[in-house]
């Protein structure tokens, strides 16, 4: 139920046009700025634009999205956001082309996987290293789940207890600290280590 109704929420924002030239980079989209209550997020005028964020709401109104959902024109390309190693790459119905990616430990030693959703193209197989920066796919709108927007669905997930792994807010996770979207410039020096991210979709 959570993801049907889920599914007509891109739809709606096209239909209210915020799907429109001066939305398309730069901000959080208002719409995705009413469920937001913790965290306040800036996004650089030339990285795109945030449509919906991180959410997760229990009791009688219970509601989630468990990751950022990113906009751009499709064939934009889908970046690493650092170092890993790719362990899954496959297409489903709901989330169309997916690429899982093995972060290695974040700084408080739990380990980190990043997914990216409703890719139109892969780039990148099953036990490939990859380097913050490269390309491991391109925006789509593969998968019903998508509802027609051509954007990526990025997720972080976190090591638990026993092995389980869960999602957590992906913009507290930014190289620039908790918020602060931070683009991929391949001419500046990345720290090594514990995971930091940096966009995982090429800012203009």
């Amino acid at each position: 139920m959570k993801r049907a109704r889920l599914l007509w929420i891109p739809a709606l924002l096209i239909l209210a046009g915020c799907f429109s030239p001066e939305n398309q980079y730069g901000r959080v989209w208002e719409s995705a700025r009413r469920t937001q209550t913790v965290l306040d997020v800036t996004v650089p005028p030339n990285a795109p634009s945030q449509s919906n964020i991180y959410f997760r709401v229990t009791g009688p109104d219970e509601k989630e999205h468990l990751g950022i959902d990113l906009i751009g024109a499709r064939g934009t390309p889908v970046i690493a956001p650092a170092s890993g190693r790719v362990i899954q790459a496959y297409t489903d119905p709901f989330y169309g082309n997916q690429v899982v990616i093995d972060q290695g430990r974040d700084a408080n030693g739990n380990r980190i996987k990043t997914h990216f959703k409703h890719m139109d193209s892969q780039t990148v197989a099953v036990g490939d290293s990859v380097a913050r920066g490269q390309q491991i796919g391109t925006l789509g709108n593969t998968g019903a789940l998508s509802g027609g927007l051509i954007h990526l669905h990025y997720e972080v997930l976190q090591e638990m207890r026993y092995g389980r792994f869960d999602q957590v807010d992906p913009n507290l996770f930014w190289v620039d600290g908790p918020g602060k979207v931070t683009c991929y410039d391949p001419g500046r020096d990345w720290p090594e280590g514990p995971f930091i991210a940096t966009y995982p979709v090429v800012c203009r």
